[in-house]
Formats: structure tokens, C-alpha cells, sequence
């Protein structure tokens, strides 16, 4: 399930049978058969209530599917289960081709067993779960913070976090929206960094909404027992070489874990544990793990040595800035007024020739020392190009400069 952060509170109540037919990929082959005779088969099976002690589910609506590839021309049959759960569909066309799914609601949760035309034949057993409110039955295995890209020109990082979780309990978490509150949240939450966007969410389960909650969303689909997954995606930016946040781990994670690509340079992140470098799909990763974090506890997360614009860089994207310019407009005609009288100050004074026509000489000593600063102020235009094209550092540009200027200073006068 896929969802965009712009809408917040997008519904997540997509028919939840047929999300697990594309998961599971059952489009068998194309269309449905022609119409033509087809086998008639008898499905029979029960509704098992799979928390312990609770009895088997009566007068249940049961619903059998079947369908084809895209899912045109699904087809339903509906039964109610008797005294033990037990339920009968009579006439169910066997066909090659096709898929079948029996699906029900029970106490805030739909359930869904998908089958296939051999499975018609043997009585099915669909399980389903008392509800609870009681978010700790939930247990994260692994919570995963991948560095996808870093953007040094934005000063932005493209993260995916990877949640795997558990519901270790025999019944189904089903949120209650309707008190929720301090100490009372009955759904998953997950904390964002500061200034996230771009959010995008993949998740195996079904119903509910994303909401903004705190610092990050919740998810408020009901969670079965059983293994689950949530990867979530966003950028957020960094100022300067790093950034620290705080990570709040509201279910906790038994291991926490934060992988960058060496690739990206010595990007580190020094308040967790480093770890062994891995591999996945020919990439290795530097990692740092932080373990057994208990629910709500948290963890910062630091990034140092994060990559730096170049001073050309930085003077691009500040051109592109409608702001900048705004600003700069002005101070560009002062700086500009500045510099002529400047130069008009250090340039040589033009000298009168003399009635005959003569000019002094070239070993004059005025003449000497125009050209002396003609040449200094030569060096310090050069010097500000190889500033601006990236070639020199800030701190070599800025030594250099002030020894120009200096020397610009002390040159003896015209």
C-alpha cells in the first residue's frame, strides 16, 4: 500500500480482499475462460476464532470470491457460519484460470484466506482474532534507517526506513480513535526528522488512515497476529557538515540500525555502535547499531562529516533565489560603487605629457610603483576567480588576499 504524505490522512480502506490478491500475485492467466460448461464443486470449511479460550464465531458472513487476472468479472458468494463456526458454499464453479479468496469481518478486522481451484475440494479453516486495544502486544524486530542520497548542492538527505514488527499476542491490535491520548494510543507511530518531506509509505497492512501525530504519523490500520512490514521513504535537510536529531522509537526496536553508502564519502554517525560494513545488491554500507531500545525510550541520531557545497556551488543555488536577489541587488550597486572608487584609487594617475610631447621615463620611480599595484590588483581579481571557480579553499582565499591587500597598502604612493 502506497500512500503520499502531502494528503496526511489519506484512507487506507481499500477493499483489503483484493490487496492481498495483487500481493500474492494470483492472476493466474489471462481472462476468464469462454463461456462454456464448467465442473460445479461443493466449499465447505470454518471460521476458527484463534484466541485462546474464545469460542468459534455463529451467524458470521462469509464471503467466497473468485476472479481472474485484473480482476475483471469477480464473482461472490456469501454464506453465514453456524453454531461451531462451520460454513457451506453449495455451488462453486471449479474453472481453469480462475482464483478464489473467502473473506469476513469480525470485530474490526476483515480476514482473508486465498485459494486455489485445488483447495476447493478440502474443507478450509479461515482464522480470525479478538480485538485488543493494548498497543504493547506489538513488538519491533528490526528498525532499519538507510541513507539513500545525500544532495550537497540542497543540503538534503534521501532517507528509507524499514520497519519489521510483530504482533507476538493472539489478537488483533484494532485502534480506538476515539479515545486516544496521552498514555492511551492504541496504533503505531513513528517519529520523522525535522523538516521531513516528500513522505511516502508501503505497508502489508490494510485499512486505517496515515495522521500526523507529534513528530511523524501513525498508522491506525488494525494489526493481526503475526510478522509485519512498514518502509517508509522522505528527505530532510542538514545544515552545514552534520545534524542531530532525537529518534523516538515509540514501539522501542530490539535492534536500531543506521546504513550509509560508502560511496557517499566519511559520513559517520558517532552516537551509535559502529558495525561490521554489509552488503546488499552490490552496495556496501557503513553501519551503526544501537540495541534492545525499550518502547519510547529513543535515540539521537547524529550525522557528521556530512558533504559541503563548494563556494561555486553555493553561489549558484544563491543566484537561483528570487530572495537573493532581492537582497543582493542593492549591496551589489554599493559593492560595485566601492570598487570603482577603489580602483580608481589604486590605478596609476594618468600624467600629462610634457610640451615636447615626452613622457617620464619607464624607470621613474611614480611610474614604478603604479605598476606595481596594477599588478597586485591583477592578482587579487585572478585570485577571486579561482575563488568563485572552486580551485582555492576559503581559508587559502582569504590568507591570500589579506597578503595582497597588504602589500597593496605598504606599496609606496604614486
Amino acid at each position: 500500500m502506497k500512500r503520499g504524505w502531502a494528503t496526511w490522512a489519506v484512507t487506507m480502506v481499500a477493499v483489503p480482499l483484493l490487496a492481498v490478491m495483487l500481493a500474492a500475485g494470483l492472476f493466474l492467466v489471462s481472462g476468464i475462460a469462454s463461456v462454456r460448461a464448467q465442473e460445479v464443486v461443493g466449499v465447505s470449511g470454518r471460521v476458527v476464532n484463534g484466541t485462546e479460550g474464545a469460542a468459534d464465531p455463529a451467524g458470521l458472513t462469509v464471503s467466497l470470491h473468485s476472479f481472474s487476472t485484473g480482476l475483471e468479472g469477480v464473482n461472490t458468494l456469501e454464506t453465514t457460519t453456524g453454531a461451531g463456526g462451520e460454513f457451506r458454499f453449495g455451488e462453486v464453479p471449479s474453472t481453469e484460470g480462475l482464483g478464489y479468496a473467502l473473506s469476513t469481518d469480525y470485530s474490526g478486522k476483515s480476514y482473508s484466506h486465498l485459494l486455489g481451484r485445488e483447495d476447493l475440494t478440502q474443507p478450509v479453516n479461515l482464522t480470525v482474532y479478538e480485538a485488543t486495544q493494548d498497543v504493547s502486544v506489538i513488538e519491533v524486530n528490526s528498525h532499519a534507517m538507510v541513507i539513500a542520497a545525500v544532495d550537497k548542492t540542497d543540503s538534503l538527505i534521501d532517507a528509507v526506513e524499514v520497519v519489521g514488527l510483530a504482533n507476538v499476542s493472539d489478537r488483533t491490535l484494532v485502534p480506538d480513535l476515539a479515545n486516544a491520548g496521552p498514555g492511551q494510543f492504541s496504533f503505531l507511530r513513528f517519529s520523522l526528522p525535522p523538516g521531513a518531506t516528500g513522505f511516502d509509505i508501503q505497508t502489508d497492512l490494510l485499512g486505517g488512515e496515515i495522521i500526523p501525530v507529534g513528530t511523524g504519523f501513525a498508522v491506525t490500520a488494525p494489526v493481526a497476529p503475526g510478522s509485519h512490514t512498514v518502509t517508509f521513504s522522505f528527505r530532510f535537510p542538514y545544515d552545514g557538515a552534520g545534524i542531530s536529531y532525537r529518534q523516538n522509537l515509540l514501539q522501542g526496536a530490539k535492534t536500531y540500525r543506521v546504513l550509509v553508502p560508502q560511496s557517499l564519502g566519511p559520513i559517520r554517525v558517532p552516537t551509535l555502535a559502529a558495525q561490521p560494513a554489509v552488503e546488499i545488491e552490490g552496495v556496501s554500507y557503513a553501519v551503526w547499531q544501537a540495541s534492545d531500545v525499550p518502547p519510547g525510550q529513543g535515540v539521537t541520531v547524529e550525522f557528521a562529516d556530512l558533504p559541503l557545497p563548494g563556494w561555486g556551488e553555493r553561489a549558484a543555488k544563491a543566484t537561483t533565489n528570487a530572495a537573493f536577489w532581492r537582497a543582493a541587488i542593492p549591496v551589489a550597486l554599493v559593492v560595485a560603487l566601492v570598487g570603482i572608487l577603489v580602483y580608481g584609487g589604486l590605478r596609476p594617475s594618468r600624467v600629462p605629457s610634457s610640451p615636447g610631447g615626452a613622457t617620464p621615463s619607464q624607470g621613474a620611480p611614480g611610474n614604478g610603483a603604479a605598476s606595481r599595484r596594477e599588478r597586485l590588483v591583477r592578482q587579487v581579481a585572478l585570485l577571486d576567480r579561482q575563488f568563485e571557480d572552486g580551485t582555492l579553499t576559503e581559508a587559502d582565499y582569504q590568507a591570500r588576499r589579506a597578503g595582497l591587500r597588504d602589500e597593496i597598502t605598504a606599496a609606496p604612493p604614486e
